[in-house]
């Protein structure tokens, strides 16, 4: 059976400082049920992965040109800031044909970004970075197919030899000491 997922990367030249990507937004609309000539315009603005973020951001900035009203107040608290901020559903289109509908989203400052994508988009899909050789790659795929865990992949590698860090077998032996 053949697993349908759409996905993109990038590739950085040197070790990312943080994660950026173009993405488009727009009003929220159901991809399944509006014919694609009446499919709104997505707008194209730069935007932050945070994994430290529970939910993705817009500036006010991106409010004004893509038209969205919003459909309520929802308490946020940033890296600055807390309070009541506005609530807007809008679809995000991320690179290579990657399209998350019906996203909320909420207005306030995104500190070197016109937009923050959080965990609620990140955790949609399978999210990697690696830093082979000094450069980082960033890859993103929706949905989630398979899980990675780097744990095995040294077992099966190096086998018996692999002696995985123990937190409580060395906090016991700290003890008796």
């Amino acid at each position: 059976m053949t697993k349908t997922f759409h996905a993109f990367t990038n590739h950085y030249t040197g070790l990312a400082r943080d994660l950026r990507t173009r993405i488009g937004v727009c009003a929220a609309f159901d991809p399944a049920s509006v014919p694609v000539a009446s499919h709104p315009a997505y707008q194209e603005f730069e935007a932050i992965w945070d994994t430290g973020a529970t939910n993705s951001m817009i500036s006010k900035d991106i409010v004004t040109k893509c038209g969205l009203s919003p459909f309520t107040k929802v308490w946020g608290t940033g890296v600055n800031s807390a309070g009541w901020r506005d609530a807007f559903m809008v679809n995000v289109a991320l690179p290579n044909n990657v399209a998350i509908a019906n996203v909320q989203v909420t207005e306030g400052e995104v500190n070197g970004g016109l937009a923050l994508i959080g965990m609620d988009i990140i955790t949609k899909g399978d999210f990697v970075i690696t830093n082979v050789g000094g450069k980082t790659l960033f890859t993103f795929r929706v949905p989630s197919i398979e899980s990675r865990d780097f744990v095995e992949d040294a077992k099966a590698a190096q086998g018996p030899a692999y002696q995985p860090f123990n937190f409580t077998r060395n906090r016991a032996k700290k003890k008796r000491r």
